[in-house]
């Protein structure tokens, strides 16, 4: 072999092993930046998800996405943030309250509710409200005014504004069966039940945290400036006459010295499962109320104008010829009702008539045919109590 073909050999064999080496530089060179771009990737990943983390829970628990902070009303240093910023700094916490305008018994009073919304606005320890829900407000206060306090600061700012407009607070409680349901019950029986020791565990509770137990019949008398209420009125009432009510309630009420309002469907007394005459009228004569839940527990929504008097203006009438009482008040069959009721109990010369719409505050003024209640069932113990605000 010639020199020069030596040479041209050896010089294309250097160039196969310099590629082959170069290939192998370059893959490994690539595995390896695969490896720190990957790594980077991942770091930049858990970062960002961090950071969205972060604003997450810090959104859910204070809450204050598309809430508007009073600027007049907060020094520079306590200024809130948008999870959007980029260095977001929180210097003091709060907490956001309700004020339910369902729970207030006010949701369809448009009037209160502005001016409720004006006396929150126009003070000081209130940062924030917010009025997107028609139900309620959310109310935000600083760190320090929290949990029972914050609730006590709210109702004394909206205390003034409701009792302008003819509502206090008055709790009326609403019992049906008062006695252990048989085997076998349905579910209606066993949800409208509560035991006599339950219902023992009731009064005592109400007693040991100031309530005084008064009768619509007291009510009355109070509206026409005949009767002192108490510091702490609550109304117990009891629907339908069932006998447990003769049996078990009226010995519990003696015990501490407790009225309440007994709400009769006249033309169920005395048949089985029902109090009869001499037992209503002995409860009425210890001072109990009795009131009326109609002639037969019917729908009075729809029925005629003349079967509607003969429902609530006869049932009063009965009432009043057997118990030789005034009678006062009314509840409407299963809550239900209708606006010309209204016409109906007036010229029947009924004071109030009780729904079964839940709230705590009661119009006596304006709206005494849609006195609300808070509803007793099975279960309802003396934390659900406090939990309503009963305490």
């Amino acid at each position: 072999m010639s020199p020069k073909k030596k040479n041209s050999k050896l010089i294309k064999t250097s160039v196969k092993k310099t590629k082959k080496k170069s290939r192998k530089k370059i893959k490994k060179e690539c595995v390896n930046r695969s490896t720190i771009f990957g790594f980077i990737f991942v770091l930049i990943l858990v970062f960002v998800f961090t950071n969205f983390g972060n604003q997450l829970r810090d959104s859910l628990n204070n809450g204050q996405t598309g809430i508007t902070v009073k600027e007049s009303n907060i020094s520079e240093s306590l200024k809130t943030y948008s999870p959007k910023e980029k260095t977001p700094q929180v210097v003091q916490e709060w907490e956001t309250y309700f004020v339910n305008f369902h729970f207030l018994n006010i949701r369809k009073e448009s009037n209160i509710k502005s001016e409720i919304l004006t006396s929150l606005k126009e003070d000081d320890e209130v940062l924030g409200i917010k009025t997107d829900n028609p139900e309620w407000l959310s109310v935000i206060l600083p760190d320090g005014v929290e949990g029972y306090a914050a609730k006590r600061y709210l109702t004394l700012l909206t205390k003034d504004v409701i009792e302008e407009k003819g509502l206090f607070y008055l709790p009326i409680l609403m019992y049906h069966y008062v006695s252990v349901p048989p085997k076998g019950s349905d579910d209606l029986r066993e949800n409208l039940s509560v035991s006599p020791a339950v219902l023992w565990g009731h009064l005592k509770y109400l007693k040991k945290n100031g309530y005084t137990a008064i009768t619509l019949r007291d009510l009355q008398k109070a509206k026409e400036g005949d009767y002192p209420l108490p510091e702490k009125p609550i109304i117990l009432s009891f629907d339908d006459g069932y006998n447990d009510h003769y049996q078990s309630v009226f010995p519990l009420l003696q015990k501490l010295n407790q009225k309440a309002v007994f709400f009769v469907i006249t033309g169920k007394v005395g048949e089985e499962g029902y109090m009869n005459w001499d037992e209503i009228r002995e409860m009425s004569d210890a001072g109990m109320e009795i009131g009326s839940h109609s002639k037969g527990d019917l729908d009075l929504r729809y029925v005629s104008e003349r079967e509607g008097f003969d429902q609530i203006r006869d049932s009063k009438r009965i009432l009043e010829q057997k118990l030789e009482k005034l009678v006062y008040s009314f509840s409407y069959p299963s809550g239900h009702y209708a606006s010309w009721l209204f016409k109906v109990l007036n010229k029947s010369r009924y004071a109030f008539a009780r729904t079964t719409e839940f709230g705590k505050y009661v119009n006596i003024q304006n709206h005494p045919y849609t006195l609300p209640t808070i509803r007793i069932s099975q279960g309802t113990d003396e934390d659900q109590l406090a939990k309503w605000g009963i305490r």
